[in-house]
């Protein structure tokens, strides 16, 4: 079962329809064979199942929502009694204690993308009440409760959390748990960009260093408010930085081999002005194109970097003081329908300011 589930836990990130339905086959088959694992072993492996179960089911359902021409059924009530016995085997599991908070956050996740923001941040609440001491270090949490604010209008609330992530993440930095500091310090980031924090840039620059999949992201994110002052030599110099890095020469080859990196430098190459804006948007505007370009081997769906390219394009013409262009971009990325994506949510939240 342990094997099954590793197994699961990998496709699990594909976020493909045949990939999130082998999920569904190696969880039932790793089901089968807990009942012989030792009693004590049992309500955690349990757990991990209906927690697959759950997340699988709330993703297909995204992605008939995306895309309507999967025909893919609404599993959602089906999700929240896979998410119900993912709480109680999570209580039963003694071997951690506080791993109950888990299952709180990822209820929070649920009714965020289900656009029940209030319910996400009362269970945010509930979480960190009942489980302070699993809820503080839980990058989940924090991250969705940010976004909960955000799609709220809770600019203040938004921010406090962003604040809090980052004194968290500065109190546990000389503890090497690298990854949970990594995560901590791209939700203080993000929300400090976003709400316009006075230590933004500080903030952003320190999340630079951190070896994280979305420091991309927070660099296209931190040139568009850095330009937007004025300073635009300085903003370009940051994103050189980064352009530096990158492997354009390989492209090709690492899309193939699914390598979302190579994406994400060819958006940095986009703000630099190294690819044009069409040499992005041809690949993926309709189900043909994607199909022929390399990026189809990437294990996202098309709509997902229709999401991405559309909102950083948004931040790209707000640098330029293009606000017409800005804010048809940040429509585009509503169109996509990819609730799940930070992307989609801040776009949904600037859109709201105005």
């Amino acid at each position: 079962p342990a094997n099954l589930l590793d197994l699961a836990g990998r496709l699990f990130q594909i976020d493909r329809e045949d990939a999130q339905m082998e999920v569904l086959v190696l969880i039932e088959r790793a089901q089968q064979g807990i009942q012989s694992e030792p009693e004590d072993q049992r309500p955690g492996d349990m757990a991990n199942v209906y927690f697959y179960r759950a997340s699988v089911l709330e993703r297909l359902s995204d992605f008939a929502n995306i895309d309507p021409r999967m025909h893919l059924a609404n599993n959602r009530t089906e999700a929240d009694r896979s998410l119900e016995e993912y709480r109680k085997n999570l209580e039963e599991f003694q071997k951690m204690k506080g791993a109950a908070e888990y299952a709180i956050s990822t209820e929070m996740s649920f009714a965020a993308e289900r656009g029940n923001y209030a319910r996400a941040i009362q269970l945010s609440d509930e979480a960190k009440s009942r489980y302070p001491e699993t809820a503080k270090d839980d990058v989940d949490w924090y991250e969705t409760r940010l976004t909960s604010q955000l799609m709220a209008n809770d600019t203040k609330g938004a921010a406090q959390t962003a604040d809090d992530a980052k004194t968290r993440a500065n109190q546990i930095a000389g503890d090497y748990r690298f990854q949970e500091h990594a995560g901590l310090m791209f939700t203080a980031a993000l929300g400090q960009l976003v709400t316009r924090s006075d230590t933004m840039e500080e903030t952003g620059r320190e999340f630079l260093g951190e070896d994280h999949p979305y420091v991309p992201y927070i660099a296209m994110m931190l040139y568009t408010r850095i330009a937007s002052a004025g300073t635009q030599q300085e903003a370009r110099a940051l994103l050189n930085e980064r352009w530096e890095k990158a492997d354009r020469p390989h492209w090709k080859q690492r899309l193939q081999g699914g390598d979302e990196t190579a994406w994400r430098e060819m958006l940095l190459g986009m703000y630099l002005d190294k690819l044009k804006p069409e040499e992005i948007f041809d690949q993926i505007n309709d189900d043909q194109s994607f199909a022929k370009s390399d990026l189809h081997y990437l294990p996202v769906l098309r709509q997902e970097l229709l999401c991405e390219a559309w909102f950083y394009s948004a931040l790209l013409a707000e640098s330029k003081k293009d606000t017409r262009a800005r804010d048809a971009d940040l429509r585009k990325v509503l169109d996509t329908r990819v609730v799940y994506f930070i992307e989609y949510q801040v776009a949904k939240y600037m859109i709201s300011q105005k």
